[in-house]
Protein backbone atom coordinates (compact mmCIF):
# COMPACT_ATOMS: atom_id res chain seq x y z
CA UNK A 1 0.00 0.00 0.00
CA UNK A 2 1.27 3.47 -0.88
CA UNK A 3 2.10 5.79 2.06
CA UNK A 4 -0.47 8.38 0.95
CA UNK A 5 -3.29 5.83 1.03
CA UNK A 6 -2.24 4.56 4.45
CA UNK A 7 -2.10 8.15 5.74
CA UNK A 8 -5.62 8.81 4.44
CA UNK A 9 -6.98 5.68 6.10
CA UNK A 10 -5.27 6.41 9.38
CA UNK A 11 -6.64 9.96 9.20
CA UNK A 12 -10.15 8.47 9.08
CA UNK A 13 -9.37 6.50 12.25
CA UNK A 14 -7.88 9.59 13.89
CA UNK A 15 -11.04 11.60 13.11
CA UNK A 16 -13.18 8.86 14.62
CA UNK A 17 -10.95 8.71 17.71
CA UNK A 18 -11.30 12.46 18.19
CA UNK A 19 -15.05 12.18 17.73
CA UNK A 20 -15.38 9.53 20.42
CA UNK A 21 -13.57 11.82 22.85
CA UNK A 22 -16.54 14.18 22.51
CA UNK A 23 -19.39 11.65 22.31
CA UNK A 24 -20.12 7.95 21.82
CA UNK A 25 -19.63 6.74 18.26
CA UNK A 26 -22.70 5.67 16.31
CA UNK A 27 -23.17 2.25 14.79
CA UNK A 28 -22.50 3.74 11.33
CA UNK A 29 -19.21 5.23 12.51
CA UNK A 30 -18.07 1.91 13.99
CA UNK A 31 -18.96 0.22 10.68
CA UNK A 32 -16.85 2.80 8.85
CA UNK A 33 -13.96 2.00 11.19
CA UNK A 34 -14.44 -1.71 10.50
CA UNK A 35 -14.20 -1.10 6.76
CA UNK A 36 -10.97 0.87 7.21
CA UNK A 37 -9.43 -1.82 9.42
CA UNK A 38 -10.26 -4.48 6.84
CA UNK A 39 -8.74 -2.34 4.08
CA UNK A 40 -5.56 -2.04 6.13
CA UNK A 41 -5.47 -5.81 6.60
CA UNK A 42 -6.52 -6.32 10.21
CA UNK A 43 -9.68 -8.47 10.17
CA UNK A 44 -9.63 -9.11 13.92
CA UNK A 45 -9.91 -5.40 14.69
CA UNK A 46 -12.55 -5.04 11.96
CA UNK A 47 -14.61 -7.75 13.65
CA UNK A 48 -14.15 -6.01 16.98
CA UNK A 49 -15.38 -2.71 15.52
CA UNK A 50 -18.43 -4.50 14.09
CA UNK A 51 -19.22 -5.88 17.54
CA UNK A 52 -19.06 -2.32 18.88
CA UNK A 53 -21.36 -1.25 16.04
CA UNK A 54 -23.92 -3.84 17.10
CA UNK A 55 -23.76 -2.62 20.71
CA UNK A 56 -24.08 1.00 19.59
CA UNK A 57 -27.14 0.07 17.56
CA UNK A 58 -28.74 -1.55 20.58
CA UNK A 59 -27.87 1.49 22.71
CA UNK A 60 -29.43 3.91 20.21
CA UNK A 61 -32.73 2.01 20.36
CA UNK A 62 -32.82 2.41 24.14
CA UNK A 63 -31.87 6.12 24.18
CA UNK A 64 -34.50 8.85 24.82
CA UNK A 65 -36.01 10.29 21.64
CA UNK A 66 -36.18 13.98 22.59
CA UNK A 67 -33.27 16.18 21.59
CA UNK A 68 -32.47 17.35 25.12
CA UNK A 69 -32.69 13.87 26.63
CA UNK A 70 -30.68 12.41 23.78
CA UNK A 71 -27.92 14.95 24.29
CA UNK A 72 -27.86 14.27 28.02
CA UNK A 73 -27.66 10.49 27.44
CA UNK A 74 -24.84 10.95 24.95
CA UNK A 75 -22.87 12.97 27.44
CA UNK A 76 -23.22 10.29 30.11
CA UNK A 77 -22.62 7.20 28.00
CA UNK A 78 -19.15 5.69 27.71
CA UNK A 79 -17.98 4.94 24.15
CA UNK A 80 -16.20 1.71 23.26
CA UNK A 81 -12.53 2.38 22.32
CA UNK A 82 -11.44 2.04 18.71
CA UNK A 83 -8.97 -0.79 18.08
CA UNK A 84 -5.38 0.28 17.41
CA UNK A 85 -4.46 0.90 13.74
CA UNK A 86 -3.15 -2.20 11.90
CA UNK A 87 -0.43 -2.64 9.33
CA UNK A 88 -1.18 -2.56 5.58
CA UNK A 89 -2.43 -5.66 3.78
CA UNK A 90 0.13 -7.75 1.82
CA UNK A 91 -2.33 -8.81 -0.92
CA UNK A 92 -3.14 -5.30 -2.09
CA UNK A 93 -0.59 -5.16 -4.89
CA UNK A 94 0.34 -8.80 -5.46
CA UNK A 95 -0.08 -10.30 -8.92
CA UNK A 96 -3.10 -12.61 -9.26
CA UNK A 97 -4.21 -11.79 -5.70
CA UNK A 98 -7.88 -11.85 -6.78
CA UNK A 99 -7.50 -15.55 -7.44
CA UNK A 100 -8.20 -15.77 -3.70
CA UNK A 101 -11.87 -15.76 -2.74
CA UNK A 102 -10.90 -14.24 0.60
CA UNK A 103 -9.22 -11.30 -1.13
CA UNK A 104 -12.25 -10.80 -3.40
CA UNK A 105 -14.42 -10.76 -0.29
CA UNK A 106 -12.11 -8.27 1.42
CA UNK A 107 -12.34 -5.88 -1.50
CA UNK A 108 -16.12 -6.23 -1.70
CA UNK A 109 -16.24 -5.11 1.92
CA UNK A 110 -14.20 -2.05 0.93
CA UNK A 111 -16.66 -0.85 -1.71
CA UNK A 112 -18.42 1.47 0.75
CA UNK A 113 -15.25 3.37 1.68
CA UNK A 114 -15.55 7.11 0.98
CA UNK A 115 -13.09 7.28 -1.92
CA UNK A 116 -14.89 4.57 -3.92
CA UNK A 117 -18.51 4.75 -2.72
CA UNK A 118 -19.65 7.16 -5.51
CA UNK A 119 -18.22 4.74 -8.09
CA UNK A 120 -19.90 1.78 -6.39
CA UNK A 121 -23.21 3.63 -6.55
CA UNK A 122 -22.52 4.42 -10.21
CA UNK A 123 -21.99 0.72 -11.01
CA UNK A 124 -25.22 -0.16 -9.24
CA UNK A 125 -27.07 2.40 -11.38
CA UNK A 126 -25.62 0.89 -14.54
CA UNK A 127 -26.74 -2.57 -13.43
CA UNK A 128 -30.26 -1.33 -12.72
CA UNK A 129 -30.51 0.64 -15.96
CA UNK A 130 -29.31 -2.28 -18.09
CA UNK A 131 -31.09 -4.97 -16.03
CA UNK A 132 -27.93 -7.04 -15.73
CA UNK A 133 -25.65 -8.19 -12.92
CA UNK A 134 -22.47 -8.74 -14.94
CA UNK A 135 -21.06 -5.23 -14.61
CA UNK A 136 -17.90 -5.54 -12.46
CA UNK A 137 -17.01 -3.04 -9.76
CA UNK A 138 -14.10 -0.62 -9.64
CA UNK A 139 -11.18 -1.93 -7.61
CA UNK A 140 -11.29 -0.15 -4.24
CA UNK A 141 -7.52 -0.52 -3.94
CA UNK A 142 -7.20 1.98 -6.81
CA UNK A 143 -7.69 5.72 -6.47
CA UNK A 144 -11.47 5.87 -6.71
CA UNK A 145 -12.83 9.37 -7.10
CA UNK A 146 -9.39 10.77 -6.16
CA UNK A 147 -7.81 9.22 -9.26
CA UNK A 148 -6.00 11.55 -11.65
CA UNK A 149 -5.65 8.99 -14.46
CA UNK A 150 -8.43 6.94 -16.05
CA UNK A 151 -7.54 3.84 -18.06
CA UNK A 152 -10.33 2.61 -20.33
CA UNK A 153 -10.39 -0.91 -21.74
CA UNK A 154 -12.86 -2.30 -24.27
CA UNK A 155 -15.42 -4.30 -22.26
CA UNK A 156 -15.16 -6.80 -19.40
CA UNK A 157 -13.54 -10.13 -20.22
CA UNK A 158 -14.60 -13.31 -18.37
CA UNK A 159 -12.09 -12.82 -15.54
CA UNK A 160 -13.45 -9.47 -14.23
CA UNK A 161 -16.91 -11.00 -14.36
CA UNK A 162 -15.68 -13.93 -12.27
CA UNK A 163 -13.83 -11.86 -9.64
CA UNK A 164 -16.26 -8.95 -9.75
CA UNK A 165 -13.59 -6.28 -10.29
CA UNK A 166 -11.89 -4.40 -13.11
CA UNK A 167 -8.46 -4.88 -11.59
CA UNK A 168 -4.77 -5.22 -12.30
CA UNK A 169 -4.78 -8.02 -9.70
CA UNK A 170 -7.07 -10.32 -11.67
CA UNK A 171 -5.57 -13.76 -12.33
CA UNK A 172 -4.83 -13.38 -16.01
CA UNK A 173 -1.72 -12.44 -18.07
CA UNK A 174 -3.15 -9.15 -19.38
CA UNK A 175 -3.76 -7.91 -15.84
CA UNK A 176 -0.22 -9.02 -15.02
CA UNK A 177 1.12 -6.81 -17.79
CA UNK A 178 -0.94 -3.84 -16.58
CA UNK A 179 0.49 -4.28 -13.08
CA UNK A 180 4.04 -4.46 -14.45
CA UNK A 181 3.53 -1.45 -16.74
CA UNK A 182 2.45 0.65 -13.77
CA UNK A 183 5.45 -0.45 -11.76
CA UNK A 184 7.79 0.27 -14.66
CA UNK A 185 6.36 3.78 -15.03
CA UNK A 186 6.47 4.25 -11.25
CA UNK A 187 2.82 5.22 -11.40
CA UNK A 188 1.12 4.56 -8.04
CA UNK A 189 -2.17 2.71 -8.35
CA UNK A 190 -3.79 5.27 -6.05
CA UNK A 191 -3.37 7.81 -8.87
CA UNK A 192 -5.48 5.77 -11.28
CA UNK A 193 -8.71 3.92 -11.84
CA UNK A 194 -9.48 1.20 -14.41
CA UNK A 195 -12.76 0.86 -16.27
CA UNK A 196 -14.28 -0.18 -19.59
CA UNK A 197 -15.70 1.91 -22.44
CA UNK A 198 -18.60 -0.56 -22.48
CA UNK A 199 -19.18 -1.50 -18.81
CA UNK A 200 -20.82 -4.87 -19.55
CA UNK A 201 -19.57 -7.87 -21.55
CA UNK A 202 -20.47 -8.02 -25.24
CA UNK A 203 -20.99 -11.14 -27.42
CA UNK A 204 -17.73 -12.54 -28.81
CA UNK A 205 -15.86 -9.51 -27.44
CA UNK A 206 -16.93 -7.55 -30.54
CA UNK A 207 -17.84 -3.98 -29.60
CA UNK A 208 -20.30 -2.52 -32.11
CA UNK A 209 -21.48 1.01 -32.75
CA UNK A 210 -24.71 0.14 -30.91
CA UNK A 211 -22.74 -0.96 -27.85
CA UNK A 212 -20.84 2.34 -27.86
CA UNK A 213 -24.06 4.33 -28.26
CA UNK A 214 -25.63 2.53 -25.30
CA UNK A 215 -22.53 3.00 -23.14
CA UNK A 216 -21.77 6.62 -24.06
CA UNK A 217 -23.97 8.28 -21.36
CA UNK A 218 -22.29 6.20 -18.64
CA UNK A 219 -18.82 7.19 -19.77
CA UNK A 220 -19.79 10.85 -19.67
CA UNK A 221 -21.25 10.37 -16.18
CA UNK A 222 -18.06 8.67 -15.03
CA UNK A 223 -15.94 11.67 -16.02
CA UNK A 224 -18.08 13.86 -13.77
CA UNK A 225 -17.28 11.54 -10.84
CA UNK A 226 -13.52 12.10 -11.25
CA UNK A 227 -12.94 15.76 -10.34
CA UNK A 228 -9.13 15.40 -10.14
CA UNK A 229 -8.79 13.77 -13.57
CA UNK A 230 -5.68 14.85 -15.51
CA UNK A 231 -5.21 12.10 -18.13
CA UNK A 232 -7.17 9.39 -19.95
CA UNK A 233 -5.62 6.33 -21.61
CA UNK A 234 -7.67 4.43 -24.21
CA UNK A 235 -6.55 0.80 -24.38
CA UNK A 236 -7.21 -1.23 -27.52
CA UNK A 237 -8.74 -0.38 -30.90
CA UNK A 238 -12.35 -0.51 -29.69
CA UNK A 239 -11.62 1.93 -26.86
CA UNK A 240 -9.84 4.25 -29.30
CA UNK A 241 -13.20 4.84 -30.99
CA UNK A 242 -14.45 7.07 -28.13
CA UNK A 243 -11.58 9.56 -28.38
CA UNK A 244 -13.70 12.07 -30.31
CA UNK A 245 -16.44 11.83 -27.67
CA UNK A 246 -13.93 12.46 -24.90
CA UNK A 247 -12.58 15.51 -26.72
CA UNK A 248 -16.06 17.00 -26.56
CA UNK A 249 -16.48 16.31 -22.85
CA UNK A 250 -13.10 17.08 -21.31
CA UNK A 251 -9.92 19.01 -22.01
CA UNK A 252 -7.59 16.54 -20.27
CA UNK A 253 -5.03 14.79 -22.51
CA UNK A 254 -6.23 11.56 -24.06
CA UNK A 255 -3.53 8.97 -24.86
CA UNK A 256 -3.79 5.66 -26.74
CA UNK A 257 -2.11 2.30 -26.37
CA UNK A 258 -2.64 -1.25 -27.55
CA UNK A 259 -4.25 -3.95 -25.46
CA UNK A 260 -1.42 -5.23 -23.22
CA UNK A 261 -2.15 -8.90 -23.78
CA UNK A 262 0.71 -11.41 -24.20
CA UNK A 263 -0.45 -12.13 -27.75
CA UNK A 264 -0.26 -8.46 -28.79
CA UNK A 265 3.09 -7.88 -27.12
CA UNK A 266 4.60 -11.05 -28.60
CA UNK A 267 3.35 -10.51 -32.16
CA UNK A 268 3.97 -6.73 -32.22
CA UNK A 269 6.89 -5.89 -29.89
CA UNK A 270 6.56 -2.20 -30.76
CA UNK A 271 3.17 -2.22 -29.02
CA UNK A 272 4.91 -2.99 -25.76
CA UNK A 273 7.07 0.10 -26.13
CA UNK A 274 3.98 2.12 -27.07
CA UNK A 275 2.30 1.04 -23.83
CA UNK A 276 5.40 1.84 -21.78
CA UNK A 277 5.62 5.32 -23.29
CA UNK A 278 1.91 5.99 -22.74
CA UNK A 279 2.14 5.34 -19.00
CA UNK A 280 5.41 7.26 -18.77
CA UNK A 281 3.55 10.18 -20.35
CA UNK A 282 0.81 9.84 -17.75
CA UNK A 283 3.41 9.90 -14.98
CA UNK A 284 4.92 13.04 -16.52
CA UNK A 285 1.49 14.72 -16.77
CA UNK A 286 0.92 13.96 -13.10
CA UNK A 287 4.41 15.27 -12.32
CA UNK A 288 5.58 11.95 -10.89
CA UNK A 289 9.05 10.41 -10.91
CA UNK A 290 9.47 8.87 -14.38
CA UNK A 291 12.96 7.45 -13.90
CA UNK A 292 13.08 4.03 -15.68
CA UNK A 293 12.50 0.88 -13.61
CA UNK A 294 14.05 -2.56 -14.09
CA UNK A 295 10.69 -4.33 -13.62
CA UNK A 296 10.10 -6.73 -16.51
CA UNK A 297 6.70 -7.37 -18.04
CA UNK A 298 5.50 -10.96 -17.40
CA UNK A 299 4.32 -12.96 -20.39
Amino acid sequence: MEPETERDLRAVLQDLSETQERRPLTAAEFREAAAVYRLLGHPEKADEALRFAARAGERSLAEPKTKAAGTRAAGQAKSEPLPAPPNDHPATDQRWSLESHAECRRRREMLSLPHVRPLTDFVQRVRRDRSRNDVPDFDPCDGGTRARALLLFRSPSPMPIETGFVSRNNPDPTADNVLALFRQARLPREESVLWNVVPWPVPNDKVTGKHLDDARPYLKELLALLPRLRAVVLIGNEAHRVQEDLAGWTTVPCLRMAMPSPRVFNVWPDKRREAELALQQVAAILDLNTEPSSQALPL
